[in-house]
C-alpha cells in the first residue's frame, strides 16, 4: 500500500510539477524579502546606534544584518564605519575590503583600504587600492598622498617627494604634502632641509596639526627639547582633547624634570572619562616609571569625581603599593564592585590587615573564580602563612587569567622556590617575562632571583634584555647598571651610557612586535 501511495504521488508530482515549482518559488522569494527587510531595519538600527556613539550596540546590529544579508556593499561599508568608531582598524579593514568584492570601484571603500592597510601593515592591499583611485581619478589627493607614503616607505625618497610635489600643484597650502617633503628629506639625511620646508610653509599658511605634529617629530629625533616643548604647547591649542598627545607630553616633561606638569596631566587624563583603558594603564605606567608616589589632594579628589572606575581601581592600586593607602582608599570611595574590593582586599594585606584580605578574596573567589586580582592577593596570603602548594594554585590560576597581572608571576616563582624546585621557578619567571616584556619591576625580582641562585650572567642578560627592548626606559637602565656593579662584571659602562642616552629619547618605546607608525604623524622609527 506504501509502494502504491509512492506512485501515485510521483504521477502528482509529474503533473503538476510547474505548480510546485512556482509554489516553491513563491516562498523562498517571500522568504528572501523578509530577510532583506530585517537585514535593512538591523542596517538602520546600527546607524542609529553610531550616530548615538552606542558602538557595542551598533556592532550587534550590523553583526545581525550582515548575517542576514551578506552579500551587500553598503552593510559591509557601515560595518567598517562602525568598527573603525570602535578603533578597531583590523576589523575595520576587513569589512571595507569585503565591500570591494561586491563593488570594485566604490569610493568609501577604496579610500578606507588605501589608508587603512598603510596603518596595519597590509601594504600591498593599500597600494592596489590607492592605485585604482588615482586610475579613477588622476587628482585624488588623498590617494596621491597615500601613494608618497607608500614611496617613502620603500625609502624611494625622489619619488615620495615628486608625489608631494604633484600634491602641491593641485594645492599649494595642502599640509599633508608639506609634511611629506620633510619627512622625506629628514628621512635622507637632510634634517636642516626639513626644517626649513616646515618654517617656509609657516610663513605664508597658518601652523595646523599636520604641521606642528611634524616638527615635534623631527625634533624628537634631533633630541631637541626645546622645540619639542614648543611644539606640545602648539598642539595643547590645536589638539587640546587628544589624549595620546597628552600622555606624549607628559612623558615628555617628566623627562625633562618637569614632574609638577606631568603629574598634573596624567591626572587629568585618569580624570578624563573618555579615556581608554590603554590611556589609563599608559598612564600608570608612567607613575611607575618616574616614581610618582604621592599626589596632591586636588588630583586625587579630581580622580575620584570623574574617572573611570577602571581609572580609579589603577590609580588606587599604583599609591596601595607605593605606600600610600590613604590616597588609595579616598580613590575607591564610592565605588562597589568585584575589582574594588579585590583592590580593598590587596590595601588591606599590603597594610598587615590579613584578616580582612582573606575575607574580601575569599568572598570574590566564591562568586568568580577567575577574579585574577582577588587570586593574586589569595597567593600572597597563602604564601605569607606558609601554605605553598596552594599559593603555587592560586598563583597560577591568576597568571591564566591575567598575564600582565606581575604579582602573580612573582608568586608562583616564590612558591616553587619555597618548594624547592628552582627550574620551575625559572620557567615561571621567563614565562612572565614574555608576557611582559618591558616591565622593570618583574624584570629586577627575576634578576635578584637569579643572583641569589649564583647565576649571574643570566641576570645580567635578563636586564640587558630590558634595555634592548625599551631603549627609552631609563629604570631598565638603571637595574642593568645596578646588575652589573653587583656582579662586578665589565658592563658597567655600557649601562651608564645606555642611562645618558635614554636621558634624551623622548619618547615611549614601542611595544615588542608592534608596527611602526607609517602615517605622517608616525615618529621615526627604524628598526
Amino acid at each position: 500500500m506504501l509502494f502504491c501511495y509512492s506512485i501515485y504521488l510521483c504521477r502528482y508530482a509529474a503533473k503538476h510539477v510547474s505548480l510546485i515549482t512556482l509554489l516553491i518559488s513563491v516562498v523562498l522569494l517571500a522568504a528572501c524579502a523578509s530577510s532583506q527587510e530585517e537585514a535593512a531595519k538591523k542596517s538602520a538600527q546600527a546607524q542609529s546606534y553610531l550616530e548615538q556613539n552606542r558602538i557595542a550596540e551598533a556592532r550587534i546590529a550590523i553583526k545581525e544584518a550582515v548575517s542576514l544579508q551578506d552579500d551587500s556593499p553598503d552593510y559591509q561599508i557601515l560595518r567598517g564605519r562602525i568598527e573603525y568608531a570602535a578603533n578597531s582598524n583590523e576589523n575595520a579593514f576587513a569589512a571595507f575590503s569585503e565591500a570591494l568584492s561586491f563593488d570594485a570601484t566604490n569610493q568609501e571603500a577604496l579610500q578606507a583600504v588605501s589608508q587603512l592597510g598603510l596603518q596595519i601593515g597590509r601594504w600591498r592591499e593599500s597600494l592596489d587600492a590607492t592605485d585604482k583611485l588615482i586610475l579613477l581619478n588622476p587628482n585624488d589627493p588623498n590617494a596621491i598622498l597615500v601613494r608618497g607614503l607608500h614611496a617613502l616607505l620603500k625609502r624611494d625618497f625622489s619619488n615620495a617627494d615628486a608625489y608631494a610635489n604633484k600634491l602641491l600643484a593641485i594645492d599649494p597650502a595642502n599640509e599633508g604634502a608639506i609634511a611629506l617633503k620633510a619627512r622625506a628629506s629628514f628621512l635622507e639625511g637632510k634634517p636642516e632641509k626639513a626644517k626649513q620646508i616646515l618654517d617656509e610653509h609657516l610663513t605664508k599658511h597658518p601652523n595646523t596639526t599636520a604641521i606642528s605634529r611634524t616638527r615635534l617629530e623631527v625634533n624628537r629625533e634631533l633630541r631637541n627639547a626645546a622645540e619639542m616643548d614648543k611644539q606640545f604647547l602648539e598642539l595643547r591649542k590645536l589638539q587640546p582633547d587628544d589624549i595620546p598627545i597628552r600622555i606624549d607630553e607628559a612623558n615628555f616633561r617628566y623627562k625633562t624634570g618637569k614632574t609638577k606638569e606631568a603629574t598634573a596631566i596624567v591626572a587629568a587624563i585618569l580624570a578624563n572619562k573618555k579615556s581608554s583603558l590603554e590611556n589609563i594603564k599608559t598612564s600608570i605606567d608612567l607613575w611607575r616609571e618616574y616614581s610618582v608616589s604621592s599626589l596632591d589632594r586636588d588630583f586625587v579628589r579630581q580622580i575620584a569625581r570623574t574617572g573611570k572606575p577602571e581609572a580609579r581601581i589603577a590609580a588606587a592600586h599604583h599609591f596601595a603599593i607605593s605606600g600610600e593607602e590613604a590616597t588609595a582608599i579616598q580613590l575607591l570611595d564610592g565605588l562597589a564592585g568585584q575589582k574594588v574590593d579585590a583592590e580593598r582586599a590587596n590595601i588591606a594585606m599590603l597594610t598587615g590587615n590579613n584578616s580582612l584580605a582573606r575575607f574580601l578574596a575569599n568572598s570574590i573567589l566564591a562568586l568568580d573564580k577567575t577574579n585574577c586580582a582577588a587570586l593574586a592577593t589569595q597567593a600572597r596570603l597563602q604564601l605569607n602563612a606558609g601554605k605553598v602548594k596552594a599559593a603555587l594554585i592560586s598563583a597560577q590560576s591568576a597568571t591564566s587569567e591575567c598575564p600582565d597581572n606581575i604579582n602573580s608571576w612573582a608568586a608562583a616563582a616564590k612558591a616553587y622556590s619555597q618548594l624547592g624546585d628552582p627550574v620551575n621557578a625559572r620557567r615561571v619567571f621567563r614565562q612572565g617575562i614574555e608576557a611582559n616584556k618591558q616591565n622593570e619591576p618583574l624584570a629586577r625580582i627575576f634578576a635578584e632571583w637569579l643572583m641569589a641562585e649564583g647565576k649571574n650572567r643570566e641576570a645580567i642578560a635578563t636586564a640587558k634584555r630590558l634595555t634592548r627592548l625599551a631603549p627609552a626606559l631609563s629604570s631598565g637602565w638603571r637595574l642593568y647598571r645596578e646588575i652589573c656593579t653587583k656582579t662586578e662584571s665589565d658592563c658597567v659602562a655600557e649601562a651608564e651610557r645606555g642611562l645618558a642616552d635614554s636621558a634624551t629619547r623622548y619618547g615611549i618605546d614601542l611595544l615588542p612586535g608592534q608596527l611602526a607608525p607609517n602615517g605622517l604623524f608616525g615618529r621615526f622609527v627604524i628598526r
